[in-house]
C-alpha cells in the first residue's frame, strides 16, 4: 500500500496466491517503483499478467510496482525443486536491482547458468535488471547451513551482505573462512561486486549467533545488526576483530560499524536484564 504524507491511502495492491506467501523485503526506487521480494508456497502465484509457478516446496520472487497507479509491472522468481528464498533488495549505483537470499534446492537457474548447492542450504546474490530480467548470480556455502538475511548497496557498485554459516570451513571465491567453534550458526559480513567476494569479516563466539540487518552510510561505512542465542546466561561472548563483547543474557542483539575496507570500527551489545528477540523474522 502507498500513503500520502498525511496517511491518507494513495493505493492498494495484492498479489500471490491461494496459499501462503511470506514478504521478506521493500525497497522505493528514486522513480518510486516499489521492489518487493520474498517467497510463495502456492503452486501458482498472480503477478498481474505474470503467473509465476512454483517448482518446489517454496520459490522466492520478486514483483514491480509502479509508483502512481500501484499496478504491478512485472514478477519474477526463483525456482528450484527445494525451498527457495529472497530475503533482501537493493539498487546499486548502476541501477541494478541486487538480491540476497538462501536456497535447499540442488540448482538454481539465472540467465541460462546453473548456481549448484554444496549442503544443506546455500546463500546467493543476485543481480537483476529493473525490467524484471535476471542477469547474473553467485552461490556460497558448503556442506551445512549458510543463510544470507539482508543486502545493502554503497555507492560504489558494490553490495554488502550479511548472512550465517554452520559449515566448518567455507570458500567465499578467493577468501577461505572458518567456523568460531562455538555451538550452531556464525555471522558473516562481506562486500560483493560482481565479479566476486572483495572482503569478508566474521566474529568468535562461543554460542550461536548470526547477522541479521545491513545498512550503508554515504561514506561507505558499513552497519550490521544481529543476535545471540545462548541456552544459559553467563560464560559467553563475541569477538569482531580485538573488540570483545560479554553477552549478557540468552538472547542479546549487537551492533557492529565496518569502514569500506572492511576496518571494523565499534561493536556493542544491548545490555538485558531479560532476553532481546531477533531483529527480523527468519
Amino acid at each position: 500500500a502507498k500513503f500520502s504524507s498525511l496517511g491518507d491511502c494513495v493505493w492498494l495492491t495484492t498479489f500471490g496466491g491461494v496459499l501462503n506467501e511470506h514478504v521478506e523485503d521493500m525497497i522505493v526506487s528514486s522513480s518510486g517503483d516499489v521492489y518487493v521480494v520474498g517467497s510463495y508456497d502456492s503452486p501458482q502465484f498472480n503477478a498481474s499478467s505474470t503467473l509465476l509457478n512454483n517448482s518446489g516446496s517454496r520459490d522466492g520472487f520478486v514483483v514491480s510496482i509502479g509508483a502512481n497507479s500501484g499496478a504491478i509491472s512485472w514478477g519474477n522468481s526463483v525456482n528450484g525443486a527445494g525451498f527457495d528464498n529472497i530475503t533482501g533488495i537493493t539498487m546499486d549505483s548502476f541501477g541494478n536491482l541486487v538480491y540476497s537470499g538462501w536456497t535447499s534446492s540442488s540448482q538454481i537457474i539465472i540467465n541460462g547458468t546453473s548456481l549448484n548447492n554444496s549442503g544443506d542450504t546455500d546463500f546467493f546474490v543476485l543481480w537483476g535488471h529493473t525490467n524484471g530480467s535476471w542477469d547474473n548470480g553467485r552461490i556460497y556455502g558448503g556442506s551445512g547451513k549458510e543463510q544470507a538475511h539482508d543486502i545493502a548497496a554503497d555507492g560504489n557498485g558494490k553490495v554488502a551482505v550479511v548472512a550465517e554459516f554452520t559449515t566448518s570451513s567455507l570458500t567465499l571465491d578467493q577468501t577461505s573462512i572458518t567456523h568460531g567453534g562455538g555451538t550452531g550458526s556464525d555471522s558473516l559480513v562481506m562486500r560483493v561486486a560482481m565479479s566476486g567476494v572483495e572482503w569478508v569479516r566474521k566474529p568468535i563466539c562461543n554460542v550461536n549467533d548470526r547477522a541479521w540487518a545491513v545498512d550503508v552510510d554515504s561514506a561507505g561505512n558499513v552497519f550490521v545488526a544481529g543476535e545471540i542465542m545462548a541456552n544459559t546466561t553467563n560464560g559467553h561472548y563475541i569477538t569482531w576483530g580485538s573488540i570483545q563483547i560479554g553477552i549478557n543474557g540468552k538472547h542479546t542483539s549487537y551492533f557492529v560499524k565496518f569502514s569500506n575496507v572492511g576496518a571494523i570500527g565499534w561493536a556493542l551489545e544491548t545490555q538485558p536484564s531479560n532476553s532481546y528477540y531477533p531483529i527480523k523474522n527468519p
